[in-house]
This record gives structure tokens, sequence and C-alpha cells, in this order.
């Protein structure tokens, strides 16, 4: 997807950019993603009080190209946290 990836401590975070970020495609239930919501602290009914966003965006390369997919968006500011280069997380932890 379009994206830039920053590194926010134990996990990755996704914002807008024009960079590509490379991640995995799951099917899930709605079930899951009002758990997944709950574990990124969505809160549906405010978007700023919300740690990430979700929301559909299209997949520009691969098996799933211009398909639409729910991502997390990092809502918060990145000042100061390091960008995970190529937008791949599992290198970055690979490598780091």
């Amino acid at each position: 997807v379009r994206g830039h990836l920053y590194d926010i401590g134990s996990y990755p975070g996704l914002t807008n950019g024009d960079g590509l970020v490379k991640g995995e495609i799951y099917r899930v239930t709605p079930e899951h993603l009002q758990r997944l919501d709950r574990v990124e602290e969505v809160v549906l009914s405010d978007q700023l009080a919300s740690l990430y966003w979700r929301e559909r965006i299209e997949v520009v390369s691969g098996p799933f190209a211009h398909h639409l997919v729910w991502v997390y968006r990092f809502n918060r500011t990145v000042k100061g946290l390091r960008r995970i280069p190529e937008g791949d997380y599992r290198r970055f932890l690979r490598e780091s």
C-alpha cells in the first residue's frame, strides 16, 4: 500500500505518504475487526481519541493489486520516530 512505516516501539505505525509499505492480507470476520479495533485503540465515535484509525485503501502491487483492504493508520505525530526503511517491518526486525 502507499504510505510510510515508523518504529513506534514494539510495533509499527503506518502513515500517509508516497512510499510503499509491504504487508500481509488476511480475511477476517466483522467480529475480528471489532476485536482488532479494541487492540488498536480505535474509538469509532472519535477519530482524534484513537491511537490508530481504520480505513479502506487500495493495494497497489502484488497479487491483490487494486483490491480494497482495511488498514490501521497511526493517528499520532511521528515527530522523533524512526522511519522504517523500504516500508518492510519484518526486514526491519531482522536487521535491527
